[in-house]
Order: C-alpha cells, then sequence, then structure tokens
C-alpha cells in the first residue's frame, strides 16, 4: 500500500505525456524513463489505446439547444 502515491503520480504522468501536456524537460526525463521501464511503455500504449477508444468508438449524444439555454440561463441566474 505504501507504493500507492507512486503508481498514482507515475499514472498522472502517463496521462499528461499521452495528452502532450508535460514540460519540455518533464517530457524528456519521461521518455528517458520509458525507455530504461518496458512497464511504463505498456501503460502509455494502453493510455492512447483507451483515450482513442473513448474518442472514436463511444457515440455521444447530441445536446439541444434548449438544453444548452436552460444551462446557460442557470449559470447566469448564479452569477
Amino acid at each position: 500500500m505504501g507504493d500507492q502515491p507512486v503508481q498514482q503520480s507515475l499514472a498522472d504522468k502517463v496521462s499528461l505525456f499521452v495528452d502532450n501536456s508535460l514540460s519540455k524537460e518533464d517530457k524528456m526525463q519521461f521518455i528517458s524513463e520509458m525507455q530504461n521501464d518496458p512497464a511504463i511503455s505498456e501503460m502509455v500504449a494502453q493510455e492512447k489505446y483507451f483515450k482513442d477508444f473513448i474518442k472514436n468508438k463511444v457515440p455521444r449524444r447530441k445536446v439541444s439547444p434548449n438544453m444548452i439555454e436552460g444551462i446557460m440561463r442557470n449559470i447566469d441566474s448564479k452569477s
């Protein structure tokens, strides 16, 4: 259980890497870590596959203009 924060940190890095959200320095360091640890490369491949699947294979429901208008009205009334 003591490894959970480290694992979470690694999962965060993988997600940030796949999203291209790491700084140049962090990206270079992470690439080096991937080259030294095949398990990290596998995690990256799985994350890319999962995000691609969600983006391209899961149908999105269309939101009606009335719903958008209602949400905007609700936001405006609370501010």
